[in-house]
């Protein structure tokens, strides 16, 4: 991998120069450089599948950007337009940052180490387990599905089954301005259907199943509402189910107000992986990545 990178920006490099150059003999020789760096490219590439993986990323809409970026920044640098080259090598090391796996995965472990470890199969059975909305999504015919968070689903019937709960409480509606009129809690109840929950096991929350029904649309109403829901129904032990990255910033919610549920987290990512050059070309899944942890990070400052 290191081989492959080394060529391909003694490539670059060598092609840059090259074209600022005037046309005589040694110019031309010069041109074996580039021609050079790509025959060990290839010749990498046809052995390495992490250098064949690389060529794909490059290839992909973030990796084109990013190449360019650095085509652009490496031609400044040779033409001497010093102000150029240090403001597009600037947007080039930022895109390779937030497009990082391994920045994301760092991101998202930092989030997830701050959630107490305790197992939700040791005490005594909760009175109640609560589930963050958020774990589902509507498939093309309208139905529910489960979502990219759909863990936390998955997790809470996985409690029910195992009878460390008789309740399960599902919330959440969404936000209008960014989806069409859902009740949350209706979908996950569906889903819990089909995974063997029957309906009087469920609580949803708002009582109202109408799409279009006032109810918590953020993390912070969720957890107001799961407070004074135990408060009427005398619950002392609850459980809070949500995904491993998103459990601080209820949790933070829930000390505001005084609440105190045992966390249960869903979806952990475990360790961030291990680093590799692969990662310096950024990529869809290193942005959402960087983008859900920072949007955490950020909910935990303003306390939403």
């Amino acid at each position: 991998m290191l081989t492959f990178f080394l060529a391909a920006l003694i490539g670059l490099v060598g092609v840059v120069v090259l074209r600022r150059s005037t046309t005589n003999g040694w110019t031309r020789m010069g041109w074996l450089v580039p021609a050079a760096a790509l025959v060990v490219m290839a010749v990498t590439a046809a052995g390495d599948r992490e250098v064949q993986k690389l060529l794909g990323v490059l290839l992909m809409p973030f990796g084109l950007i990013w190449l360019s970026l650095l085509i652009w920044t490496i031609a400044a640098a040779v033409g001497r337009h010093v102000r150029l080259a240090v403001g597009l090598g600037l947007v080039t090391v930022a895109l390779g940052v937030v497009g990082n796996c391994w920045v994301g995965g760092v991101l998202i472990d930092l989030l997830e180490r701050q959630v107490p470890r305790i197992d939700p199969d040791v005490g005594a059975p909760f009175d109640a387990v609560f589930v963050l909305g958020g774990g589902t999504s509507l498939a093309s015919d309208g139905r529910p599905s489960f979502a990219e968070s759909g863990d936390r689903v998955a997790v809470a019937a996985a409690l029910w089954h195992r009878k460390r709960t008789s309740i399960l409480v599902a919330s959440g509606m969404s936000i209008p301005a960014l989806d069409q009129p859902r009740h949350l809690g209706v979908e996950t109840r569906t889903l819990w259907a089909g995974l063997g929950i029957p309906p009087s096991a469920v609580l949803v929350i708002p009582a109202d199943e109408s799409p279009s029904a006032d109810g918590p649309r953020i993390t912070r109403e969720e957890i107001v509402l799961y407070q004074r829901l135990c408060t009427e129904r005398g619950w002392t032990r609850v459980g809070l189910v949500s995904s491993g990255w998103h459990l601080p910033r209820a949790l933070a919610a829930c000390r505001r107000i005084g609440f105190d549920p045992v966390p249960i987290p869903a979806q952990p990512s475990g360790p961030p992986p291990r680093f590799s050059m692969y990662f310096l070309v950024p990529q869809a899944k290193g942005m959402n990545t960087v983008q859900t942890a920072c949007w955490e990070f950020l909910g935990l400052i303003v306390g939403r």
